[in-house]
């Protein structure tokens, strides 16, 4: 059998299929005012092949529910709004930035996810708090590579460092102090 007469012989079983399973008949009116699903029938052909080049043609009905649009009310228009509006609360301040200020350095900012820093004492410098480390062993770590270049300290899980022309070690171990005492 080529392939547009088996295309029609499968439409057919198909159409004969549906029929059987009570296609034939119309649907009970629905009222207008009642939303409901409208359920759709569609059917698979199956058709498999026997060794002698025959071929069966067996209809698989499927059925499925089509949700009907419904509306929504509109909102009454009473021109007033909800007098129950809660003030967004403010976000309180990091370790870091309470540690920042706490030691009177001017100009504290987050400069990224992990990063605060505030001007040294000197002025012209930026004394940096980076963290929190996973670790106290992973800051410890960290503050190793900036010692030929930095006054560093470890203080909790966060490191704090500034230029060594800054001058600001007193600074550095006021702010390693005060992160190390509030971290635990």
């Amino acid at each position: 059998m080529n392939a547009p007469r088996c295309r029609l012989a499968c439409l057919l079983a198909t159409a004969g299929a549906l029929a059987g399973c009570g296609g034939g008949e119309s649907p009970p009116a629905q009222p207008q005012n009642q939303a409901a699903a409208v359920p759709t029938a569609t059917a698979t052909a199956v058709v498999t092949a026997a060794p002698t080049a025959t071929a069966t043609v067996t209809a698989a009905p499927t059925a499925s529910a089509t949700p009907a649009a419904t509306a929504t009310p509109a909102p009454a228009s009473s021109g007033s709004t909800p007098a129950t509006t809660k003030p967004k609360k403010k976000a309180k301040p990091s370790l870091p930035m309470i540690c920042l200020k706490a030691a009177g350095l001017s100009n504290p900012i987050k400069r990224g996810v992990t990063l605060w820093s505030a001007k040294a004492p000197s002025g012209s410098q930026r004394v940096t708090i980076d963290g929190p480390y996973k670790t106290v062993s992973e800051a410890k770590d960290s503050v190793e590579t900036l010692l030929a270049i930095e006054d560093a300290q470890v203080g909790g899980r966060y490191v704090v460092a500034a230029p060594l022309r800054a001058q600001a070690a007193a600074t550095v171990q006021v702010l390693a102090d005060c992160l190390d005492a509030r971290s635990a």
